[in-house]
């Protein structure tokens, strides 16, 4: 079982993100889970200093871009650089596949960032196409699962 509180991190231009990460969070709170869902214009470094459990939710705009509301978050991680060993996190990247070349760029971004600098890679990445089908929330809800399973130890990840 998760003890600690899960922070949902939102890179949003439409609010697609913004409903699968308020999904999510009712399904945390369904497992006894406290989760906190902030949009990324509200995010800073210093929740890393409490905080050690994160998703981050986040779609893409342009070819690849960070939607505007993560870029000063994103500009904050790069430029200074904070340690984030200790924390583990996943990634739920919302995309479309017409744009192969920066399919998820907004999401795989903040994967990498975080991975860079030191957090942990709970589970592999979420990709969804919104072009293939299906339901955005769907595939996290089911992604959520296995996330759940090995923040708790209940499974080795493969990430």
């Amino acid at each position: 079982m998760i003890e600690e509180p899960v922070l949902i991190l939102v890179a949003t231009v439409g609010g697609t993100a913004t409903y699968v990460a308020d999904e999510m969070a009712d399904k945390l709170r369904a497992k006894g889970i406290k989760p906190f869902v902030v949009q990324m214009e509200k995010a800073a470094l210093k929740m890393f200093e409490t905080r050690k459990l994160f998703i981050i939710c986040a779609s893409t705009q342009g070819t690849g871009d960070l939607p505007d509301n993560a870029q000063p978050f994103f500009d904050a991680l790069q430029g200074e650089r904070p340690d984030l060993t200790g924390v583990r996190f996943g990634t739920v990247a919302l995309g479309d596949m017409t744009y192969s070349a920066s399919f998820c760029g907004g999401g795989r971004q903040f994967d990498e960032i975080f991975a860079e600098l030191g957090a942990t890679r709970i589970v592999e990445r979420l990709e969804h196409d919104r072009v293939a089908g299906g339901y955005p929330e769907e595939a996290a809800l089911e992604w959520l699962d296995g996330w759940l399973d090995a923040a708790a130890g209940n499974r080795v990840s493969n990430a």
